[in-house]
């Protein structure tokens, strides 16, 4: 046992999820293996320990007891959900030529810079708008709420206390205007998935080409410092990119499974598909629809460098089998994109 004191409470990335949630900082020495231990106060359950930060000396990391009991109560039910996300960027106005320009008359709030497609303040904020309220809640210019007296949190801590399926008002400034908006809360929706434990990765072989979704498990594999080796394009779209009706999902050609059908493309790896068969690719279910559902003598796909990768179509097909079984790869696809199997039954009877 470890003793030390509470240094602060604030809102924080956790290492596993990248999830900015409620923890408290404190000097106790968190060493490898310390992770889920308990924290105590007394006789009492206060946090549990779960990281530590390498560069500084004895800073480490307790899961606050709110986020403990959000977590078991989310758990009653037998499914866990996890924390909701509005799914916004915000950006702070502690500018006041900034506050004037937007002819805001209030000194609170903070202005929606962007709203990820799909997320549950989608068409429910809109950039430009100045969240003011959440729930009744006031928001500071720097984007800060209340805690408790003399502690200020990041306002995700009103969204992340509530639970996914709950309903939470926003008070906004929209064009002159105070209008409030119900905003029915879900999981976070990231343009590049955050770590995903116990799930195997997705992917489609077509031609030896192995198209995959970025995730930041495959930035991973660049090792340790990742974030400073992978190619930045990518890392760019993980720290900044945000998901919108025209792209969803970033789709990587991760490597070539050489063949002779491919030559000339053997090093292509890493590289990000924008296009296939001349056609924007929104998902990696989309570049399986354009390159299964075109019927030319070629297939071909555009990189974000501008390059063009080409592949005789008849000869993809036929060499696909040979690539599978040299490669031992099970099937062109990951089970979770597999093609549907309708039911061979005849149709009912139409009423006469």
């Amino acid at each position: 046992m470890t003793q030390g004191v509470l240094s602060r409470v604030e809102m924080t990335p956790y290492s596993q999820s990248q999830r900015v949630l409620l923890a408290g900082q404190i000097d106790a020495a968190i060493n490898s293996g310390n992770s889920g231990g308990p924290v105590v106060r007394g006789s009492g359950l206060v946090g549990v320990a779960f990281q530590s930060l390498e560069e500084g000396e004895n800073i480490g990391y307790m899961i606050a007891e709110p986020v403990v009991r959000h977590f078991l109560a989310d758990l009653e039910d037998g499914v866990f959900q996890g924390f909701p996300d509005l799914g916004a960027a915000l950006q702070p106005l502690e500018s006041p030529a900034h506050r004037r320009a937007l002819g805001l008359p209030e000194r609170h709030g903070v202005l929606v810079a962007s709203v990820a497609f799909g997320a549950c303040a989608w068409k429910r904020l809109l950039p430009r708008d100045v969240l003011l309220e959440l729930d009744g809640i006031r928001i500071a210019p720097d984007g800060t709420v209340p805690f408790r007296p003399g502690v200020r949190l990041d306002l995700g801590y009103v969204v992340t206390s509530r639970f996914v399926g709950d309903t939470i008002a926003a008070r906004i400034w929209r064009r002159g205007a105070r209008h409030t908006v119900e905003i029915p809360l879900t999981p976070p929706v990231r343009l590049v998935p955050e770590a995903r434990y116990d799930v195997k990765p997705t992917y489609y072989l077509f031609g030896g080409l192995l198209f995959v979704p970025l995730t930041r498990d495959y930035l991973q594999t660049w090792g340790r410092d990742w974030w400073q080796i992978a190619p930045r394009s990518l890392v760019h779209h993980y720290e900044s990119g945000v998901r919108s009706p025209s792209r969803q999902e970033v789709v990587i050609l991760q490597k070539v499974l050489a063949d002779p059908l491919n030559r000339g493309y053997h090093r292509a790896e890493s590289l990000e598909i924008v296009r296939a068969q001349g056609r924007r690719v929104r998902h990696l279910r989309e570049l399986i629809a354009l390159v299964e559902g075109s019927h030319g003598e070629y297939v071909s796909f555009e990189t974000a460098g501008g390059a063009t990768l080409v592949l005789d179509r008849r000869q993809a097909v036929e060499r696909g089998p040979v690539i599978l079984q040299r490669y031992g790869v099970p099937r062109d696809r990951s089970p979770d994109l597999e093609r549907p199997r309708w039911s061979r039954r005849p149709p009912p009877p139409s009423a006469s």
